[in-house]
C-alpha cells in the first residue's frame, strides 16, 4: 500500500495513516522510510518544486515531533539529552554481549561485516551450524545467494540508471540500501538479522523486478 501511494503520489490521508501505523509497529523503520522518500523525492525531477517542498517541509516537522516520541517512550529514556542517548548506548552494548544461540559482538566487528552477515548468513562452509534451524536458514540463504547474484548481474546488464527510476524505484532502492545499513549499525544476533531481512528484501526485490523487466520491455517495443 506504501508503495502504491508513492507510486502513483497519493500523499493524502491515507499515506499518513500509513506512516502513523507504520511508526507504532517499527518507529525505527519509520524514520528510515522518510529519509528515503525524502531522498528520491528530492533526487526525482518529475516532481514539481512546490510539491518537494511542502513533502520535504512535513518530512522535518513530522521528524521533530515523533523523534521525542521515539525516545521517550519506546527507548524508554527518562530524559531527552545526548548524556541519556550515550547512556542507552553503552547499556545496549552490555546487554547484547553473548546475546543468543548465533550472537555477534558488535564491538569486535565492523558495520561492513555485521551488514554480510545480516544479508547472507548463515551459509554452509562459512558459519558453523549448530542446529536444525540454522541448517534451514542456510539452505534459504543459499538459494537467497543465488537469486541476488543473478538479479545483480541482469541489472547491471539491463538495469535502468539511476537517473531515469521513477519515484517508486528510487525509494525502493535507496531504502533497501539504508535500511541494510541502518540494521547492519546494531546487529546483535543472527537470528534477528534473519527477520530483519522481511523489513527490507521485498523493497529490493520489487527493485529488481521493475528496473530491470522496464528495459527488457522498452528494447523489444522498439524492435517491434
Amino acid at each position: 500500500m506504501l508503495l502504491k501511494k508513492i507510486k502513483y503520489s497519493k500523499y493524502d490521508w491515507g499515506f499518513l495513516g500509513l506512516g502513523l501505523l507504520i511508526f507504532m509497529i517499527r518507529p525505527h523503520l519509520f524514520f528510515v522510510l522518510v529519509f528515503s522518500l525524502v531522498l528520491s523525492i528530492i533526487t526525482n525531477k518529475n516532481i514539481p518544486k512546490i510539491t518537494k517542498r511542502i513533502l520535504v517541509f512535513g518530512s522535518i516537522i513530522t521528524s521533530i515531533v515523533f523523534i521525542p516520541i521515539f525516545l521517550r517512550f519506546f527507548l524508554r529514556l527518562e530524559d531527552i539529552s545526548f548524556n541519556s542517548m550515550l547512556g542507552y548506548l553503552d547499556d545496549f552494548l552490555i546487554l547484547t554481549q553473548n546475546l543468543g544461540n548465533a550472537s555477534i559482538s558488535i564491538s569486535d566487528t565492523t558495520i561492513f561485516t555485521r551488514i554480510f552477515f545480516l544479508i547472507f548468513m548463515p551459509l554452509p562452509l562459512l558459519y558453523n551450524i549448530n542446529n536444525e534451524i540454522q541448517l534451514i536458514a542456510s539452505m534459504e540463504n543459499i538459494l537467497f545467494l543465488i537469486i541476488f547474484i543473478i538479479a545483480l548481474i541482469n541489472y547491471l546488464k539491463n538495469g535502468s540508471k539511476f537517473k531515469a527510476l521513477v519515484i517508486d524505484q528510487k525509494f525502493t532502492l535507496i531504502a533497501s540500501i539504508t535500511l541494510i545499513v541502518f540494521f547492519g549499525s546494531y546487529l546483535y544476533n543472527l537470528g534477528m538479522g534473519n527477520r530483519m531481512r522481511i523489513m527490507f528484501l521485498p523493497y529490493l526485490f520489487y527493485f529488481f523486478i521493475n528496473t530491470i523487466n522496464l528495459k527488457n520491455i522498452k528494447s523489444k517495443q522498439v524492435k517491434i
